[in-house]
């Protein structure tokens, strides 16, 4: 039985760390099976965090009563009404104890307003180059604090442009769609930063108009810049040190998250079938926030995934186009052995009609039968796919009020149902420690393990 560590030192604790992740990292390869090494970095912290005190040498320790007093103490010095401060507080207990500790303090605290601010600390400390105490600077979160902000602003035509031809709705997608490829380039982003980008619309706690933010990694800051200006000359952008925040201290705060109620490999309406701004359903979701003490953000995380989604679902395509029936044909397997399985499987279970000329006439029933399918599939690889967290979240001071604008939000979305294909269904996270990871995924805009394919 391995006898558990007795770590004395913040480096003493990163080496162990770093040594668990390796040692899972072989166990899985010898069992054929890859995992990114950030999702194991993530799990390793976890359940670093939920062991038990005596892994950390005594000097190391610190114990649950003393987190909790730690944070009883905060809360009765300041009743959490100055946010600064407090993170002021939780700043010191990283410094003496480390960030583990502190974030534990942090989330004692259960205010998603402050462990949002303590997030916009941790960027500021991070981005002017101090050294982190007791960090993985693998670990996603810490990888994620090297982004760079951006609110963004397009203006209205100029007063002597106001009798010149609007540009019509496909038009303005169509620069949008040139923009949003050129930010695919952050698959391509320095070591150590995210590959991804984010974009989000939110009315902060703090103001009452609706923001647009772009978030993309530090070294592709300037080339993001660029290529804005280039489709959008008269675009204004500021670069946002202070991260903006929609949580109202003391209110209640609810999150949800976009899946797809049918297989990924069928598409969501495209802007070729829509004669409006689809733009408009979800900005008028946000017009009913309270001017204070309301919050609300749609946060859209962009993951470059190249042609893998696209093999994938060229596979389905032929599967369909060769009779198979739409369960059969959808569960196809994206690697060459889970496909090589599933073709084994399918022979030595099948029913085969005895009679070849019965067995023919049944494929082409089916193949018929799959021609709609055919045509959905075909439509979603021929664009790029990648891969796309989708988030609402909204806070207010009046629970029912919180619900109210989240579900507002959830209900814009409806018109990107294609009814031949795909919709989204969104997974409400009630309060609890589940929506505080949650949260935590959107201060830190960490893509979802599971993102959609999009």
């Amino acid at each position: 039985m391995e006898s558990a560590p007795k770590l004395s030192t913040p480096e003493e604790e990163l080496a162990y760390l770093r040594e668990q992740v390796v040692r899972k990292e072989a166990e899985l390869a010898s069992g054929g099976t890859r995992v990114e090494r950030e999702h194991l970095v993530s799990e390793q912290l976890r359940a670093h965090h939920a062991a038990p005190v005596k892994v950390l040498a005594p000097e190391m320790r610190m114990s649950e009563s003393q987190m909790k007093t730690t944070a009883t103490n905060i809360m009765a010095e300041l009743n959490l009404g100055d946010s600064e401060q407090t993170v002021a507080k939780l700043q010191k207990t990283m410094e003496e104890k480390g960030i583990k500790n502190a974030l534990s303090v942090a989330e004692k605290l259960h205010n998603p307003h402050v462990e949002d601010d303590f997030h916009r600390y941790l960027v500021r400390y991070v981005s002017s180059g101090l050294p982190v105490m007791g960090a993985d600077e693998k670990a996603p979160r810490f990888v994620a604090l090297k982004m760079t902000l951006y609110e963004i602003a397009l203006p209205g035509p100029k007063a002597e442009e106001l009798n010149a031809r609007a540009k019509t709705l496909k038009e303005l997608i169509s620069a949008m769609e040139q923009f949003y490829a050129g930010l695919l380039s952050v698959e391509d982003a320095s070591k150590g930063e995210p590959p991804y980008f984010a974009l989000e619309l939110a009315v902060p706690a703090n103001s009452p108009e609706l923001q647009f933010y772009v978030s993309v990694p530090n070294t592709k800051a300037n080339l993001f810049e660029k290529q804005l200006l280039a489709i959008f000359p008269d675009a204004h952008l500021v670069p946002q040190p202070f991260d903006y925040n929609i949580f109202v201290s003391g209110g209640t705060s609810l999150a949800s998250t976009a899946h797809f109620a049918e297989n990924a490999s069928l598409p969501l309406k495209d802007y070729t079938d829509f004669d409006y701004d689809p733009l408009n359903a979800i900005t008028n979701a946000f017009a009913k926030i309270e001017n204070t003490g309301e919050g609300a953000a749609l946060q859209i995380i962009v993951e470059p995934r190249g042609e893998r989604h696209v093999k994938h679902y060229r596979k389905i395509l032929q599967a369909l186009r060769k009779g198979e029936k739409k369960r059969d044909a959808f569960n196809t397997p994206e690697t060459a052995l889970g496909k090589l399985l599933h073709d084994f499987g399918h022979i030595l279970f099948s029913n085969k009609p005895k009679d070849e000329e019965k067995g023919k006439q049944a494929e082409t029933r089916q193949i018929e039968a799959n021609k709609n399918f055919i045509e959905q599939v075909e439509r979603k690889i021929t664009s790029p796919i990648v891969g796309a967290t989708i988030r609402l979240t909204a806070s207010s001071q009046d629970a029912r009020k919180a619900g109210q604008v989240l579900g507002e939000l959830e209900s814009a979305f409806n018109q990107f149902a294609n009814t031949g294909g795909n919709h989204l269904e969104f997974k409400r996270h009630e309060a609890g420690r589940w929506s505080r990871n949650i949260f935590e995924d959107f201060s830190f805009r960490l893509p979802d393990i599971a993102a959609l394919p999009m």
